[in-house]
């Protein structure tokens, strides 16, 4: 008996038990292990779904397999407590028999013990089959009783330890995967904001994947909201397709598109940007700039590249509509001064490399002032727009025709072999408008004349070829229009009449018979008055005015301007410091030539008659046409434009839109006003590309902090559109005409 209570751990129960918990002990090992293996995936830098899906999943397979050990534990060791209970019965039992055959006493005191010892076994059994792990047979006799107490409290005392161990595991794993739970929800919550981010960014966004041992182009593997409204489809109908499949790229850009990816893939960079035109589910054209970057991902051997796309073609529409505002007539879409200048610089070089000849040829309209008196300038306008279509009709594709004034035109002839072929083209041209136009109802008939000179037998330089090309139109004019003439140095004769101006001017500047009117400039906001702008006037001998346009050009090439530039600001600073004096804060703005801004001392004769005068520098403001940007000179007027913008006087670029028309020299120059060309006024209401044209250049000069003014108001169409679009201020015959300084009213106002 004594050996059965020694060999207690030998039975069959608590072998199940110890058996139970040796198969349990590799299970928590590998849980352990696939714990580590999930954190570390979740905290790396680019976790990968799938293999956290697969981990939890073996998580999940584990946990089943712990609890039906932990389970098939607890029933063992509930079994084994009610076989003990029943063992000691028996032990009872075999001690009573015995006893009575010794002794009823001895048995008696025998089984009061025995019965006592045994007693609290059950009791520790009962209690360690029901949970309480801790509890021990409080028996210390040193009989079997004894032995058996001392087996089961040290078999409780090592399920005890093994439990603990047990329940420290398990609460390790709760604490992990609780954490687990929290970052899956930590990164379902950074998904879900990462993909509204991804859906509501201005930008396209779009995952490409490709397997890195394929050749295969990379497929959609995500497609945001902002891709489907950027180009058409949606995310189901381009999911695991290539661009090539559904047709995103235009065809003159596919290849390019092709080779950028293959840049990434390839590892030959890790980014790149480009430009490239993108066709939408409806086959539309779109310009499109593409950021894309690439992830070579080597656990799972994949390639990912993330391109994020913004749609530009509102943007290249507006360069492309800047560029040919810069460098085309708007009226007829030719090319403009600024670009026949760059096409003859070109044609000059290439005939010096094939040592041939250039034509240029100055074309003018005659009497085209008469179609816009009769029938106005709506009508003019038409009658322009066919006579270039027509003159182009008879160019070659090497041919260069510009529009450069209101009815002139400008032809570059390169690869010429002899003045006969310029001969042959100028009468393909003048032929080329025999035929009547009908117009709005009108049939109209526009002659031309031409004149002519040859690079490099007339001249070698632009400016020089333009001159005698001028020389010659003025002889055909004179011949009776109609006609063509080539330069010839006889010509210079016909500058006697330029000449006779010349004398007269000077001498009109040295007697003082010139005298200024000044027109006003009218707020658009309150109505009030702002400003007047000098003109110079010259009286006739025998009646009304000398036109600026007979005398001016003169006095530029003549030098006059110089004096005659002078005069005006001394005269027009002194009256607007009388204004002043009197309480009429009125800006006075005068014109100046490319001729003056040459002068290196422009700046100190500024100051000086602003000093002469008690004028301070805001009140006086400079006009310049946009031709000045042409000069050679172009160093020396910058440097006088910032000399001057230093004394405080304001610039404004006058006629803006009808020449160069450049906003780099907008935002290079220290302009702060911007005057409207009255053409563009003028079709204020009648042509829908005008009123583009003015609202633009008042956005342009709001947007680039410039006060902008309209010229040429003549109607009040006009006004009240100016009004709306709110530009700053307005001038024109509407409001007020050129009139003397004495004449100019105190309390003049453009009714609202």
């Amino acid at each position: 008996m004594i050996d059965l209570f020694i060999n207690f751990n030998n039975v069959y129960y608590i072998r199940k038990a110890m058996t139970i918990w040796g198969n349990a002990e590799p299970i928590v090992t590998k849980l352990f292990k696939i714990s580590d293996e999930l954190h570390n995936e979740i905290e790396s830098e680019s976790p990968s779904q799938k293999k956290i899906d697969d981990l939890l999943k073996s998580v999940y397979i584990i946990n089943q397999e712990l609890t039906a050990l932990e389970d098939d534990f607890s029933y063992t060791l509930g079994e084994g407590s009610r076989w003990l209970e029943g063992f000691v019965l028996k032990l009872l039992f075999s001690i009573a028999i015995t006893v009575e055959t010794t002794g009823l006493i001895l048995t008696i005191s025998v089984s009061r013990n025995i019965q006592k010892g045994l007693t609290e076994i059950i009791r520790a059994a009962n209690s360690f089959a029901k949970g309480d792990y801790g509890t021990r047979a409080r028996v210390f006799s040193q009989d079997e009783i004894g032995v058996v107490a001392d087996a089961f409290n040290q078999m409780s005392g090592e399920l005890q330890s093994r439990v603990s161990e047990l329940a420290e595991v398990n609460q390790q794993l709760r604490q992990q995967i609780v954490e687990r739970e929290r970052t899956e929800a930590k990164l379902r919550r950074t998904f879900a904001l990462l993909g509204q981010h991804v859906n509501n960014t201005p930008l396209g966004v779009i995952e490409w994947e490709q397997e890195s041992s394929s050749d295969d182009a990379p497929r959609v593997h995500r497609w945001s909201g902002r891709s489907q409204a950027i180009f058409g489809w949606t995310s189901a109908e381009v999911s695991e397709r290539s661009a090539e499949a559904f047709g995103l790229f235009f065809e003159g850009d596919a290849e390019r598109a092709a080779d950028a990816r293959r840049d990434l893939t390839e590892g030959r960079c890790p980014r790149n940007t480009l430009s490239l035109r993108c066709y939408t589910k409806q086959r539309r054209v779109l310009h499109c700039q593409w950021y894309n970057s690439v992830l070579h991902l080597k656990e799972s051997g994949k390639i990912t590249i993330l391109s994020l796309i913004e749609d530009v073609t509102e943007q290249v529409a507006a360069l492309e509509n800047v560029h040919r505002l810069a460098h085309h007539d708007i009226l007829t879409g030719l090319p403009n001064r600024s670009m026949l200048h760059d096409r003859l610089g070109q044609a000059l070089a290439g005939a010096r490399r094939h040592r041939q000849g250039v034509a240029v040829m100055m074309i003018d309209l005659d009497h085209f002032k008469n179609v816009n008196d009769a029938l106005g300038h709506t009508i003019g306008d038409q009658l322009l727009k066919g006579v270039a279509a027509r003159l182009c009709s008879r160019l070659r594709a090497s041919d260069t025709l510009a529009r450069v004034g209101g009815d002139e035109f400008v032809l570059i002839q390169p690869d010429l072999v002899d003045q006969k072929g310029a001969s042959i083209m100028a009468h393909k041209l003048i032929d080329a408008l025999a035929e009547p136009f009908f117009v709005d109802g009108n049939r109209l008939h526009a002659g031309i004349s031409v004149g002519i000179t040859i690079f490099p037998h007339d001249g070698a330089e632009p400016d020089g070829l333009l001159r005698n090309a001028d020389m010659a139109l003025y002889r055909a004019k004179r011949d009776g229009r109609g006609q063509y003439r080539h330069y010839s140095p006889d010509m210079d004769v016909e500058l006697k009449a330029s000449r006779s101006i010349e004398n007269g001017l000077r001498q009109a500047i040295e007697h003082g018979s010139l005298t200024l009117h000044y027109q006003p400039t009218f707020g658009l906001n309150d109505g009030r008055m702002q400003g007047v702008e000098a003109l110079i006037r010259w009286p006739h001998p025998r009646g009304g005015f000398v036109p600026p346009a007979n005398f001016i050009p003169v006095a530029e090439m003549s030098g006059l301007i110089v004096p005659l530039g002078e005069w005006i600001l001394r005269q027009a600073c002194h009256q607007a410091q009388v204004w002043r004096a009197d309480g009429r804060r009125l800006r006075v703005a005068v014109n100046l030539s490319a001729v003056q801004l040459r002068q290196p001392d422009f700046a100190s004769l500024i100051e000086r008659v602003l000093g002469e005068s008690g004028l301070a520098g805001p009140a006086l403001e400079l006009e310049v046409t946009e031709s000045v940007f042409l000069d050679p000179s172009k160093s020396a007027i910058t440097r006088a434009l910032y000399e001057v913008a230093e004394l405080g006087v304001g610039l404004a670029i006058d006629d803006f839109g009808t020449g160069y028309s450049s906003l780099g020299y907008l935002k290079r120059f220290p302009f702060t006003r911007i005057k409207i060309d009255a053409s563009f006024v003028r079709d204020i209401g009648a042509e829908a590309d005008a009123d583009a044209i003015v609202t633009a250049i008042i956005a342009l000069g709001r947007g680039l902090d410039k006060a902008v003014t309209a010229e040429g108001v003549e109607t009040d169409l006009q006004l009240n559109f100016l009004r709306a679009h709110a530009c700053d201020e307005a001038q024109g015959y509407l409001l007020a005409q050129p009139q003397p300084a004495h004449e100019i009213a105190e309390e003049t106002r453009v009714s609202a």
